[in-house]
């Protein structure tokens, strides 16, 4: 999968031009706060980007287990 972040951590970020902030998008419920806590607790460790990672390559999982949780 192709993203527009690379490119521009590449060529903007890395010479001082662009700054990238994350927020924390809550709105899918419960499952939002836990991976932001994570994400948040991972750039403690200055594994931010790590998570980033994984949080995002897997989001479908993660949202598709908070409907059927929420199911019940």
């Amino acid at each position: 999968m192709l993203t527009l972040e690379p490119l521009l951590i590449e060529q903007y970020v890395t010479v001082g031009q662009l700054q990238l902030a994350f927020r924390p998008v809550l709105n899918h419920g419960e499952r939002s706060l836990f991976a932001s806590e994570a994400a948040f607790c991972a750039a403690e460790q200055q594994s931010f980007w790590i998570m980033h990672e994984l949080l995002f390559s897997r989001q479908d999982e993660l949202w598709a287990t908070q409907l059927s949780i929420t199911r019940r």
